[in-house]
């Protein structure tokens, strides 16, 4: 399983301008793929929430570093570790 960055944008931020950071976050440095997770959602604090997908040998640390120094962006983190 490859590892993923969880982050969310800020409320202020219009969705065009989030589609636009959305399409540079997911060009390289480490990020193999962006998106919205529910882009349907009819509640836009959860069309605010986003993934990104870690590549081979990236340095997760840094990638939530990165997202979480933009200012638009609320905050970023790594989801849980579950396990059975």
């Amino acid at each position: 399983m490859r590892p993923v960055v969880l982050f969310q944008f800020r409320a202020d931020v219009p969705s065009g301008r989030q589609e636009i950071l959305l399409a540079r976050i997911g060009v390289g440095d480490g990020i193999a793929a962006v998106g919205r997770l529910e882009p349907d959602s009819g509640c836009p604090e959860v069309r605010r929430m986003c993934y990104a997908y870690a590549g081979a040998g990236a340095d997760v640390s840094a990638i939530v570093e990165r997202l979480s120094a933009l200012p638009e962006v609320e905050g970023a983190s790594l989801p849980a570790q579950r396990g059975i």
